[in-house]
């Protein structure tokens, strides 16, 4: 009954595999400084995902392999590391304790080299944007100052945070989804876009583009599972933003009142 009970959580646990996009996404705002980006950027897109995705495939086999069913009881992330590490080091407490130490220490720091990529990304995401004249006040946000730095988008990124921050009271679970959806929905257009132009491309690019596609659906249901477990209010703030950003492009695009 645990075991099934373990089970029937698997939908929740999609939005994880999300990170293993995360080259897909920093080729998008970052196209532009990699040498040659037309060869190299497919590859640091396939190069990152197997990666990423190989890296969190041997993780999960190790707790599961270690603790099983015992993982459908695990409240925080620390507990299946200090389980684990019980169960190798139990007659060395001492060094458990400090193999532990180690490894949440090894945790925060990937944390914080992660935010700062994310961060990094979505600067230069706006900069992009502001280059190319797609939202307002562009002419500002693409100033870059000597360092190389787009210094106004950085502000701009950081009074964002902290609005967040303080709006939500740094709740966590509303950013994890915000961030799922926008790749669901990334990632799902990219999948249209090659399902559209398989039809004139041999078998094999028509079976990937099937299974891209049934990729998209499984991700897209987890989306509606997490919703109605939990809450839908993420998706519904990521609906405004979206909004709020096509609103903007249109306005630029299209001003109401022109010359």
């Amino acid at each position: 009954t645990t075991c099934a009970q373990a089970w029937s959580t698997l939908p929740a646990t999609f939005p994880l595999v999300l990170f293993a996009f995360a080259g897909f996404e920093a080729s998008c705002s970052l196209g532009n400084q990699i040498p040659n980006a037309a060869r190299n950027a497919p590859r640091i897109i396939l190069f990152s995902f197997f990666f990423t995705l190989s890296l969190v495939t041997i993780l999960q086999f190790i707790f599961v392999g270690a603790l099983g069913c015992e993982l459908a009881w695990v409240t925080d992330f620390r507990e299946p590391f200090a389980r684990v590490i019980e169960q190798t080091l139990g007659r060395y407490p001492e060094i458990g304790a400090a193999v532990l130490s180690a490894t949440i220490a090894g945790i925060a720091s990937s944390a914080l080299g992660s935010s700062y990529s994310i961060l990094s990304s979505n600067i230069w995401n706006l900069h992009t944007l502001a280059d190319k004249n797609l939202i307002p006040g562009a002419r500002f946000f693409k100033k870059i100052n000597e360092f190389n730095a787009p210094i106004w988008t950085i502000v701009a990124a950081v009074c964002i945070e902290i609005a967040y921050l303080i709006g939500t009271e740094a709740n966590i679970y509303i950013l994890q989804r915000i961030s799922a959806s926008a790749n669901i929905l990334a990632y799902s257009v990219g999948t249209l876009a090659f399902v559209r132009i398989s039809r004139n491309l041999p078998s094999a690019e028509k079976i990937t583009a099937f299974l891209a596609s049934l990729t998209c659906i499984a991700l897209v249901y987890s989306i509606f599972a997490e919703g109605i477990s939990f809450s839908f209010l993420p998706y519904l703030i990521y609906a405004l933003l979206l909004l709020a950003g096509i609103a903007l492009h249109g306005l630029k695009r299209y001003p109401l009142f022109s010359r």
